[in-house]
């Protein structure tokens, strides 16, 4: 086995878990307003903050990924646990002090996150293509 095959499967699945998200938020953004570039980078910053702590996970507890050549049952598991630490973001980045601050307009691009559909559509096309690059290596 080589050394680098664990790091590499990593760097496989969090490529994944974040490109899926970035797509998602990248298209919600760009039908909402597509001419704002602070929209695009508000929208991904919660994604950029989960893929930093699943690949922070996924390094220190081994069976996150684990050394099989099928996605099972990490292409379930991962995101989930991804999922979680986007909300996680959001919750870090998002929540104000008390209930009469509120956030500036521009802001709100950053908040699509909370809504339940794109977690679920990520959710989805990550399980997808998680499952077919298992299926790939078998």
């Amino acid at each position: 086995m080589n050394s680098l095959s664990r790091p590499l499967a990593i760097l496989e699945k969090a490529f994944v878990l974040f490109a899926c998200s970035a797509f998602v938020g990248s298209f919600i953004v760009w039908k909402a307003n597509p001419g704002k570039p602070l929209a695009y980078v508000l929208a991904l910053g919660s994604p950029l903050f989960a893929v930093g702590v699943a690949l922070i996970a996924m390094s220190s507890i081994r069976d996150l990924v684990p050394n099989s050549k099928s996605g099972f049952p990490s292409n379930i598991t991962l995101p989930i646990v991804y999922t979680t630490f986007l909300l996680l973001g959001q919750v870090i980045f998002y929540t104000t002090p008390t209930a009469l601050t509120t956030i500036p307009p521009i802001l709100q691009y950053g908040l699509i996150w909370r809504d339940p559909v794109p977690l679920i559509i990520s959710g989805v096309m990550q399980f997808v293509i998680l499952s077919l690059i298992g299926l790939a290596k078998q």
